[in-house]
Protein backbone atom coordinates (compact mmCIF):
# COMPACT_ATOMS: atom_id res chain seq x y z
CA UNK A 1 0.00 0.00 0.00
CA UNK A 2 2.92 2.33 0.71
CA UNK A 3 4.39 1.57 -2.70
CA UNK A 4 1.20 2.19 -4.68
CA UNK A 5 0.06 5.00 -2.33
CA UNK A 6 -3.49 3.71 -2.28
CA UNK A 7 -5.68 1.59 -0.05
CA UNK A 8 -8.10 0.14 -2.53
CA UNK A 9 -10.65 -2.44 -1.29
CA UNK A 10 -8.81 -5.11 -3.30
CA UNK A 11 -5.41 -4.36 -1.74
CA UNK A 12 -6.91 -3.95 1.72
CA UNK A 13 -8.55 -7.40 1.58
CA UNK A 14 -5.27 -8.95 0.48
CA UNK A 15 -3.45 -7.30 3.42
CA UNK A 16 -6.13 -8.36 5.90
CA UNK A 17 -5.90 -11.98 4.75
CA UNK A 18 -2.41 -12.58 6.13
CA UNK A 19 -3.48 -12.86 9.78
CA UNK A 20 -5.80 -15.78 9.04
CA UNK A 21 -3.33 -17.44 6.70
CA UNK A 22 -0.51 -17.30 9.25
CA UNK A 23 -2.81 -18.41 12.10
CA UNK A 24 -3.88 -21.54 10.18
CA UNK A 25 -0.24 -22.49 9.60
CA UNK A 26 0.70 -21.87 13.24
CA UNK A 27 -2.20 -23.97 14.57
CA UNK A 28 -1.49 -26.82 12.16
CA UNK A 29 2.17 -26.79 13.25
CA UNK A 30 1.14 -26.85 16.92
CA UNK A 31 -1.15 -29.83 16.32
CA UNK A 32 1.63 -31.61 14.45
CA UNK A 33 3.93 -31.13 17.47
CA UNK A 34 1.27 -32.92 19.53
CA UNK A 35 1.61 -35.92 17.24
CA UNK A 36 -1.57 -35.23 15.25
CA UNK A 37 -1.77 -35.26 11.46
CA UNK A 38 -2.81 -31.71 10.60
CA UNK A 39 -2.51 -29.63 7.45
CA UNK A 40 -3.19 -25.92 6.90
CA UNK A 41 -5.37 -24.75 4.02
CA UNK A 42 -6.38 -21.39 2.67
CA UNK A 43 -10.16 -21.49 2.43
CA UNK A 44 -10.20 -21.31 -1.38
CA UNK A 45 -8.05 -24.46 -1.54
CA UNK A 46 -11.05 -26.21 0.00
CA UNK A 47 -13.54 -24.57 -2.35
CA UNK A 48 -14.63 -21.29 -0.71
CA UNK A 49 -15.22 -19.06 -3.72
CA UNK A 50 -17.01 -15.72 -3.36
CA UNK A 51 -18.38 -12.83 -5.38
CA UNK A 52 -16.26 -9.73 -6.06
CA UNK A 53 -17.63 -7.60 -3.20
CA UNK A 54 -14.48 -6.72 -1.27
CA UNK A 55 -15.06 -6.25 2.45
CA UNK A 56 -18.51 -7.92 2.44
CA UNK A 57 -18.09 -10.88 0.09
CA UNK A 58 -20.72 -13.61 -0.17
CA UNK A 59 -19.92 -17.24 -1.00
CA UNK A 60 -21.04 -18.34 -4.46
CA UNK A 61 -23.70 -21.10 -4.63
CA UNK A 62 -21.21 -23.52 -6.16
CA UNK A 63 -18.90 -23.10 -3.14
CA UNK A 64 -21.04 -25.32 -0.91
CA UNK A 65 -20.88 -28.51 -3.02
CA UNK A 66 -17.23 -27.79 -3.83
CA UNK A 67 -16.30 -27.64 -0.14
CA UNK A 68 -18.21 -30.84 0.61
CA UNK A 69 -16.45 -32.63 -2.24
CA UNK A 70 -12.97 -31.49 -1.25
CA UNK A 71 -13.44 -32.28 2.44
CA UNK A 72 -14.72 -35.74 1.56
CA UNK A 73 -11.59 -36.35 -0.53
CA UNK A 74 -9.21 -35.70 2.38
CA UNK A 75 -7.72 -38.71 4.21
CA UNK A 76 -9.94 -39.57 7.21
CA UNK A 77 -7.07 -39.24 9.68
CA UNK A 78 -6.14 -35.73 8.47
CA UNK A 79 -7.19 -32.68 10.53
CA UNK A 80 -7.73 -29.77 8.09
CA UNK A 81 -7.01 -26.37 9.62
CA UNK A 82 -8.51 -23.73 7.36
CA UNK A 83 -8.70 -19.97 7.38
CA UNK A 84 -11.91 -18.16 8.23
CA UNK A 85 -13.07 -14.68 7.20
CA UNK A 86 -11.48 -14.84 3.74
CA UNK A 87 -12.23 -16.36 0.35
CA UNK A 88 -11.30 -15.88 -3.27
CA UNK A 89 -13.30 -14.63 -6.24
CA UNK A 90 -13.53 -16.32 -9.64
CA UNK A 91 -10.95 -13.84 -10.93
CA UNK A 92 -8.49 -14.96 -8.25
CA UNK A 93 -8.75 -11.92 -5.99
CA UNK A 94 -8.71 -12.44 -2.21
CA UNK A 95 -11.91 -11.23 -0.54
CA UNK A 96 -13.08 -10.85 3.07
CA UNK A 97 -16.50 -11.75 4.46
CA UNK A 98 -16.89 -8.79 6.83
CA UNK A 99 -17.04 -8.53 10.63
CA UNK A 100 -17.41 -11.93 12.25
CA UNK A 101 -16.70 -13.64 8.95
CA UNK A 102 -14.73 -16.42 10.67
CA UNK A 103 -17.95 -17.56 12.38
CA UNK A 104 -19.66 -17.55 9.00
CA UNK A 105 -16.82 -19.60 7.51
CA UNK A 106 -17.09 -22.08 10.40
CA UNK A 107 -20.79 -22.59 9.70
CA UNK A 108 -20.16 -23.03 5.97
CA UNK A 109 -17.46 -25.66 6.52
CA UNK A 110 -19.41 -27.34 9.33
CA UNK A 111 -22.50 -27.65 7.16
CA UNK A 112 -20.46 -28.94 4.20
CA UNK A 113 -18.82 -31.56 6.44
CA UNK A 114 -22.22 -32.56 7.90
CA UNK A 115 -20.79 -32.01 11.38
CA UNK A 116 -22.68 -33.13 14.48
CA UNK A 117 -22.28 -29.61 15.91
CA UNK A 118 -20.72 -26.30 14.85
CA UNK A 119 -18.83 -24.65 17.72
CA UNK A 120 -17.99 -20.95 17.89
CA UNK A 121 -15.32 -20.27 20.53
CA UNK A 122 -15.19 -16.63 21.58
CA UNK A 123 -14.40 -14.27 24.47
CA UNK A 124 -17.83 -14.41 26.13
CA UNK A 125 -19.52 -17.41 27.80
CA UNK A 126 -22.32 -17.56 25.21
CA UNK A 127 -25.13 -15.34 23.97
CA UNK A 128 -26.25 -13.14 26.86
CA UNK A 129 -29.69 -11.84 27.78
CA UNK A 130 -28.39 -8.26 27.33
CA UNK A 131 -25.20 -6.37 26.57
CA UNK A 132 -22.89 -6.98 29.59
CA UNK A 133 -21.46 -3.46 29.25
CA UNK A 134 -24.95 -2.15 30.05
CA UNK A 135 -26.17 -4.97 32.31
CA UNK A 136 -23.10 -6.45 34.06
CA UNK A 137 -25.09 -9.31 35.57
CA UNK A 138 -26.69 -10.46 32.32
CA UNK A 139 -27.00 -14.26 32.20
CA UNK A 140 -26.16 -16.63 29.39
CA UNK A 141 -29.09 -17.86 27.31
CA UNK A 142 -28.70 -21.66 27.55
CA UNK A 143 -30.68 -22.43 24.38
CA UNK A 144 -32.38 -20.56 21.57
CA UNK A 145 -33.80 -21.19 18.13
CA UNK A 146 -32.14 -20.43 14.82
CA UNK A 147 -34.44 -17.55 13.88
CA UNK A 148 -33.97 -15.93 17.31
CA UNK A 149 -30.18 -16.10 17.05
CA UNK A 150 -30.31 -14.61 13.54
CA UNK A 151 -32.43 -11.67 14.75
CA UNK A 152 -30.12 -11.00 17.70
CA UNK A 153 -27.01 -11.15 15.54
CA UNK A 154 -28.49 -8.74 13.00
CA UNK A 155 -29.67 -6.24 15.58
CA UNK A 156 -26.52 -5.91 17.63
CA UNK A 157 -25.44 -9.10 19.45
CA UNK A 158 -21.82 -9.19 18.23
CA UNK A 159 -21.15 -12.78 19.31
CA UNK A 160 -22.27 -14.12 15.92
CA UNK A 161 -22.00 -12.92 12.33
CA UNK A 162 -25.60 -12.35 11.13
CA UNK A 163 -25.16 -14.88 8.31
CA UNK A 164 -23.66 -17.63 10.53
CA UNK A 165 -27.07 -19.17 11.12
CA UNK A 166 -28.00 -19.63 7.43
CA UNK A 167 -25.89 -22.70 6.53
CA UNK A 168 -26.39 -24.33 9.95
CA UNK A 169 -30.16 -23.95 9.81
CA UNK A 170 -30.32 -25.17 6.22
CA UNK A 171 -28.43 -28.33 7.24
CA UNK A 172 -30.21 -28.69 10.63
CA UNK A 173 -26.86 -28.67 12.47
CA UNK A 174 -26.83 -27.21 16.01
CA UNK A 175 -24.51 -24.27 16.72
CA UNK A 176 -22.92 -23.89 20.15
CA UNK A 177 -21.33 -20.62 21.33
CA UNK A 178 -18.62 -21.22 23.94
CA UNK A 179 -16.00 -19.26 25.86
CA UNK A 180 -12.30 -19.82 25.27
CA UNK A 181 -11.72 -18.77 28.89
CA UNK A 182 -14.17 -21.18 30.57
CA UNK A 183 -12.05 -24.01 31.98
CA UNK A 184 -12.74 -26.94 34.26
CA UNK A 185 -11.96 -26.64 38.01
CA UNK A 186 -8.48 -28.08 37.48
CA UNK A 187 -7.81 -25.47 34.81
CA UNK A 188 -6.80 -28.12 32.30
CA UNK A 189 -9.38 -27.92 29.53
CA UNK A 190 -12.20 -25.70 28.24
CA UNK A 191 -15.72 -26.60 29.27
CA UNK A 192 -17.74 -27.74 26.25
CA UNK A 193 -21.00 -28.38 28.10
CA UNK A 194 -21.90 -24.76 28.82
CA UNK A 195 -22.46 -21.84 26.47
CA UNK A 196 -25.50 -21.33 24.26
CA UNK A 197 -26.89 -24.08 22.05
CA UNK A 198 -28.78 -22.93 18.95
CA UNK A 199 -31.22 -25.27 17.24
CA UNK A 200 -34.96 -25.57 16.68
CA UNK A 201 -35.44 -27.83 19.71
CA UNK A 202 -34.94 -25.00 22.22
CA UNK A 203 -37.88 -24.59 24.62
CA UNK A 204 -39.94 -21.44 24.11
CA UNK A 205 -39.52 -18.34 26.27
CA UNK A 206 -41.62 -15.16 26.01
CA UNK A 207 -38.52 -12.99 25.50
CA UNK A 208 -35.19 -14.63 24.80
CA UNK A 209 -32.83 -11.63 24.91
CA UNK A 210 -32.41 -7.92 24.25
CA UNK A 211 -29.92 -6.48 21.74
CA UNK A 212 -28.60 -2.94 21.47
CA UNK A 213 -26.93 -1.40 18.43
CA UNK A 214 -25.49 2.08 18.83
CA UNK A 215 -24.01 4.33 16.18
CA UNK A 216 -26.87 4.23 13.70
CA UNK A 217 -28.32 7.10 11.70
CA UNK A 218 -32.01 7.82 11.28
CA UNK A 219 -33.66 9.49 8.31
CA UNK A 220 -37.23 10.65 7.89
CA UNK A 221 -38.16 11.33 4.26
CA UNK A 222 -41.39 13.14 3.39
CA UNK A 223 -42.81 13.51 -0.08
CA UNK A 224 -43.21 17.08 -1.32
CA UNK A 225 -46.64 15.98 -2.58
CA UNK A 226 -48.82 15.43 0.48
CA UNK A 227 -51.15 12.85 -1.07
CA UNK A 228 -51.03 10.20 -3.78
CA UNK A 229 -47.31 9.93 -4.54
CA UNK A 230 -47.09 6.73 -6.63
CA UNK A 231 -43.60 5.25 -6.79
CA UNK A 232 -42.35 7.39 -3.88
CA UNK A 233 -41.12 4.49 -1.74
CA UNK A 234 -39.80 2.52 -4.71
CA UNK A 235 -37.75 5.52 -5.82
CA UNK A 236 -36.21 5.93 -2.35
CA UNK A 237 -35.29 2.26 -2.03
CA UNK A 238 -33.78 2.19 -5.53
CA UNK A 239 -31.48 5.09 -4.65
CA UNK A 240 -30.30 3.55 -1.38
CA UNK A 241 -29.78 0.17 -3.03
CA UNK A 242 -27.74 1.71 -5.83
CA UNK A 243 -25.44 3.36 -3.28
CA UNK A 244 -24.86 0.12 -1.38
CA UNK A 245 -26.94 0.99 1.68
CA UNK A 246 -29.15 -1.55 3.45
CA UNK A 247 -32.01 -0.40 5.65
CA UNK A 248 -32.18 -1.79 9.20
CA UNK A 249 -35.54 -0.59 10.53
CA UNK A 250 -38.35 1.07 8.63
CA UNK A 251 -41.76 2.60 9.31
CA UNK A 252 -43.80 3.93 6.38
CA UNK A 253 -46.92 5.77 5.35
CA UNK A 254 -48.07 6.80 1.88
CA UNK A 255 -46.04 10.01 1.84
CA UNK A 256 -43.31 9.53 4.45
CA UNK A 257 -40.80 6.91 5.56
CA UNK A 258 -38.55 6.70 8.62
CA UNK A 259 -35.55 4.38 8.48
CA UNK A 260 -32.19 3.66 10.07
CA UNK A 261 -28.79 2.73 8.59
CA UNK A 262 -25.33 1.79 9.69
CA UNK A 263 -23.36 5.05 9.42
CA UNK A 264 -20.34 3.32 7.88
CA UNK A 265 -22.15 1.47 5.10
CA UNK A 266 -22.25 2.63 1.49
CA UNK A 267 -22.26 6.22 0.24
CA UNK A 268 -24.98 7.68 2.44
CA UNK A 269 -24.10 11.29 1.65
CA UNK A 270 -24.64 10.79 -2.08
CA UNK A 271 -27.92 8.93 -1.47
CA UNK A 272 -29.25 11.71 0.77
CA UNK A 273 -28.41 14.34 -1.86
CA UNK A 274 -30.36 12.40 -4.49
CA UNK A 275 -33.40 11.93 -2.26
CA UNK A 276 -33.35 15.59 -1.17
CA UNK A 277 -33.95 16.59 -4.79
CA UNK A 278 -37.57 15.38 -4.61
CA UNK A 279 -38.36 15.09 -0.87
CA UNK A 280 -37.79 16.69 2.51
CA UNK A 281 -35.10 14.82 4.44
CA UNK A 282 -34.76 15.09 8.22
CA UNK A 283 -31.57 13.55 9.52
CA UNK A 284 -30.65 12.38 13.04
CA UNK A 285 -27.01 11.19 13.14
CA UNK A 286 -26.92 9.72 16.66
CA UNK A 287 -29.49 7.02 17.27
CA UNK A 288 -29.57 3.55 18.81
CA UNK A 289 -31.63 0.45 18.06
CA UNK A 290 -33.07 -1.53 20.94
CA UNK A 291 -34.44 -4.93 19.92
CA UNK A 292 -36.33 -7.53 21.96
CA UNK A 293 -36.43 -11.05 20.53
CA UNK A 294 -38.74 -13.87 21.57
CA UNK A 295 -41.83 -15.81 20.45
CA UNK A 296 -43.99 -14.14 23.09
CA UNK A 297 -43.93 -10.97 21.00
CA UNK A 298 -46.18 -12.66 18.43
CA UNK A 299 -48.23 -14.88 20.74
CA UNK A 300 -48.89 -12.79 23.87
CA UNK A 301 -50.55 -9.38 23.25
CA UNK A 302 -50.11 -8.42 26.90
CA UNK A 303 -46.32 -8.64 26.56
CA UNK A 304 -46.20 -5.70 24.16
CA UNK A 305 -48.27 -3.65 26.59
CA UNK A 306 -45.91 -4.56 29.39
CA UNK A 307 -42.84 -3.54 27.37
CA UNK A 308 -44.28 -0.15 26.42
CA UNK A 309 -45.39 0.45 30.02
CA UNK A 310 -41.79 -0.08 31.17
CA UNK A 311 -40.51 2.35 28.54
CA UNK A 312 -43.21 4.93 29.28
CA UNK A 313 -42.51 4.82 33.02
CA UNK A 314 -38.95 5.93 32.29
CA UNK A 315 -39.97 8.45 29.62
CA UNK A 316 -37.86 6.80 26.92
CA UNK A 317 -38.27 8.78 23.66
CA UNK A 318 -39.34 6.47 20.82
CA UNK A 319 -38.67 7.83 17.34
CA UNK A 320 -39.50 4.68 15.35
CA UNK A 321 -41.29 1.47 16.37
CA UNK A 322 -41.07 -1.59 14.16
CA UNK A 323 -42.07 -5.23 14.40
CA UNK A 324 -40.45 -7.59 11.89
CA UNK A 325 -42.42 -9.68 9.41
CA UNK A 326 -41.79 -12.75 11.58
CA UNK A 327 -43.25 -10.83 14.55
CA UNK A 328 -40.41 -12.37 16.53
CA UNK A 329 -38.77 -9.04 17.31
CA UNK A 330 -39.82 -5.62 18.51
CA UNK A 331 -37.40 -2.83 17.63
CA UNK A 332 -37.47 0.77 18.77
CA UNK A 333 -35.24 3.64 17.70
CA UNK A 334 -34.20 6.02 20.44
CA UNK A 335 -31.18 8.05 21.58
CA UNK A 336 -27.94 6.53 22.93
CA UNK A 337 -28.33 7.14 26.67
CA UNK A 338 -32.09 6.40 26.83
CA UNK A 339 -31.36 3.17 24.91
CA UNK A 340 -28.96 2.01 27.61
CA UNK A 341 -31.42 2.99 30.32
CA UNK A 342 -34.21 1.15 28.52
CA UNK A 343 -32.12 -2.01 28.13
CA UNK A 344 -31.29 -2.07 31.85
CA UNK A 345 -34.93 -1.47 32.83
CA UNK A 346 -36.32 -4.11 30.45
CA UNK A 347 -33.72 -6.64 31.59
CA UNK A 348 -34.59 -6.04 35.24
CA UNK A 349 -38.33 -6.41 34.58
CA UNK A 350 -38.22 -9.32 32.13
CA UNK A 351 -35.25 -11.32 33.45
CA UNK A 352 -35.20 -10.38 37.14
CA UNK A 353 -35.47 -12.73 40.08
CA UNK A 354 -37.92 -15.40 38.95
CA UNK A 355 -36.45 -15.67 35.44
CA UNK A 356 -37.83 -14.84 32.01
CA UNK A 357 -41.41 -13.78 31.82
Amino acid sequence: MAIIRARTPRVWDMALSFGERMAARLLAALLARQGLEAQPFDSWELGLMTDEQHGQARPLPEAFPAIAERLAALPPELIPVTTGYIGRSRSGEITTLGRGGSDYSAAIFGAAAQAAEIQIWTDVPGILRADPRVVPGAEVVPAMRFEEAAELAYFGAKVLHPRTIEPARRSAIPVRVLSTFAVDPAGEAPLAAAGTRIDDAAPAEPVRAIALRAGVQSLTVRSLRMLEAPGFLARIFEIFGRHGISIDVIATSEVSVSMTFDRTEGDLEAAVREVAAFADVERAPERSLLCLVGPGLRTDPSLLGRVFAILAARRIPLHVISQGASRLNLTVVTEPEPAREAMAALHAELFGRGGPG
